[in-house]
């Protein structure tokens, strides 16, 4: 709990010292004291570990240092490090060694967040997603342009509380205008780059909301990391004009992440931005079909 406070709170790092080492950390010296006196089995000190990273998860959650859904989120990367060092530990207490290696690491944690702090992660991504709507380009972009409220059931990380769109509305025509993208987490403040009717709109995000509403016994979870740690950047909308009559909506976004490891926390991450766009699009056709209940 220390050290995910100190982490979090005091340097904001969510890296490799707060999901790879500090869990690694914990089975560690979880395995060296559950074998220091009498030698149990491996799989009996890996159920001892994956309990003691339980209960530090619960901990989290008990202090509002954590909502419950990124304690699920990370929970696969904590424990697989933690039954790591776990063997380690059994390992050590079986050769009759005391665990002083582990200090000096538990000592430079600080110092790993804080150059984690001072080398923050940034891996960026796009996403493409299209689809085909039975109805020509001047109502889909109506429905773009003047997006009804979205009432589509939620897919499952929706439901885990991560933000997810309901609708938006600009104000004015063109570029420069101001749309408000309205999210289960609030409002983001977005602004048209580009705008040519009936064939595309971009536009650019001035300010974020929250990635997620932390699910927690507290009204408010001392983590940092819903906020500016995963951002949408840019958004745009390509229609193309079928020959048939119907149009081909090309849906464009960016993205930036400032969590590691990026190999965990990526395909995560491209998974949501997905159920998002599609989200979005299936409304979009939905409403220009005229097939929207109130559209």
């Amino acid at each position: 709990m220390f050290a995910v406070a100190v982490g979090a709170l005091v340097f904001g790092a969510y890296d490799y010292g707060m999901f790879v080492v500090l869990p690694f950390l914990i089975g560690a010296m979880t395995g060296y004291f559950a074998n220091q006196s009498v030698q149990i089995s491996a799989g009996d000190t890996a159920r001892v570990v994956a309990l003691a990273t339980l209960l530090g998860g619960l901990a989290l959650v008990a202090a509002a240092l954590e909502g419950a859904v990124c304690i699920v989120l990370a929970a696969p990367l904590g424990i697989g490090m933690a039954l790591v060092g776990g063997a380690l530990g059994r390992a050590i207490a079986s050769n009759n060694r005391p665990p002083q290696a582990t200090i000096p690491v538990v000592a430079l944690l600080p110092l790993i967040f804080a150059l984690e702090s001072v080398l923050p992660p940034l891996a960026t991504f796009d996403t493409v997603e299209t689809i085909t709507v039975d109805a020509p380009a001047e109502r889909a972009w109506d429905a773009i342009v003047h997006m009804s409220r979205i009432e589509a059931p939620l897919a499952l990380p929706f439901r885990l509380g991560v933000a997810y769109p309901l609708g938006g509305e600009i104000v004015g025509d063109g570029i420069g205008a101001v749309r408000r993208g309205e999210f289960s987490t609030g409002t983001a403040i977005e602004q048209v780059t580009e705008w040519i009717a009936q064939r595309k709109l971009a536009f650019i995000v001035l300010s974020d909301v929250p990635a997620m509403q932390e699910f927690s016994p507290y009204p408010h979870v001392h983590a940092p990391h819903v906020s500016g740690y995963f951002r949408t950047t840019l958004t745009s909308f390509e229609l193309v004009p079928l020959a048939d009559g119907r149009t081909r909506i090309i849906e464009h976004t960016a993205h930036q992440l400032r969590l590691d490891p990026a190999l965990y926390w990526l395909p995560l991450a491209r998974w949501i931005v997905h159920e998002n766009n599609t989200r979005v699009l299936r409304h979009i056709k939905r409403q220009a079909e005229g097939t929207e209940p109130g559209g």
